[in-house]
């Protein structure tokens, strides 16, 4: 996804849900790939076509265009007629993308130590309003092997008795201080274990740090069962910045 992509460019790009209008690409529109989206915030300023690379003057199809150009090349390339039906969507719908909107999430991959030892965890974002026309961002979830606290043994001779009860449920402190580690092989079959509040826990209780934030990701949804990934793309070539990069 992220390795380097040839500055090769296409002949011409067939939009099938413009009555298939073959549009073929000048030095003007190269020029316009090359352009860097360096902040998420211009990525939504030309997403909603307030700040427009091609204008009406330039082509009738400008609106398209605009919107083409925030794809990562090489998916829309592999991916042009499903990309096509998105961005007519999009324009059908009268999409638009704004900060307090609570159809976008942040994906921030994140390295930590726990306990001395380094591992990654991903922590999912979302805007919160906390006054008027204030906003704030807050931890929604949280996801990672180390947050479903993974037994260390997995045996089936760690379970209470079913007579412990008559010992005053002696075997609790023998769990919590022997068997800490395999701990969640104890809980029933139904619990389901939240890796938001694992997280929580272990910061507060000074087990776990961020060292870094790694990588972002940006997750869109639209109407009608559509989405779309927006991430950074660090490179030199053309095409750079802030793309969409995956979409269904």
């Amino acid at each position: 996804m992220r390795r380097n992509i040839a500055i090769i460019f296409m002949s011409f790009i067939i939009l099938p849900s413009m009555n298939a209008q073959k549009f073929v690409i000048d030095d003007a529109f190269i020029e316009n790939y090359a352009f860097k989206v360096k902040q998420i915030s211009e990525f939504m300023s030309r997403f909603n076509l307030e700040t427009c690379l091609i204008t009406p003057k330039q082509d009738s199809l400008w609106r398209v265009y605009n919107r083409v150009l925030l794809f990562d090349r090489e998916t829309y390339e592999t991916n042009q007629q499903r990309a096509d039906s998105l961005i007519s969507m999009i324009e059908k719908d009268s999409i638009q993308l704004h900060y307090s909107d609570t159809i976008w999430t942040a994906y921030a991959k994140c390295r930590v130590s726990y306990m001395g030892k380094e591992d990654s965890i991903v922590l999912a974002l979302k805007p919160e309003l906390r006054g008027e026309n204030m906003y704030r961002w807050v931890i929604v979830e949280a996801f990672g092997e180390l947050l479903s606290l993974p037994s260390k043994t997995l045996s089936e001779h760690f379970y209470i008795s079913p007579v412990d009860n008559e010992l005053n449920f002696i075997s609790l402190s023998q769990i919590t201080t022997n068997n800490s580690s395999n701990i969640m092989q104890y809980a029933g079959s139904q619990f389901e274990l939240d890796g938001l509040s694992v997280f929580y826990t272990m910061v507060y209780t000074k087990q776990l740090r961020i060292l870094n934030v790694q990588e972002m990701t940006y997750h869109f949804d639209l109407s009608h069962n559509h989405s779309f990934d927006v991430c950074y793309f660090n490179r030199t070539d053309k095409n750079s910045g802030w793309l969409i990069y995956n979409f269904k």
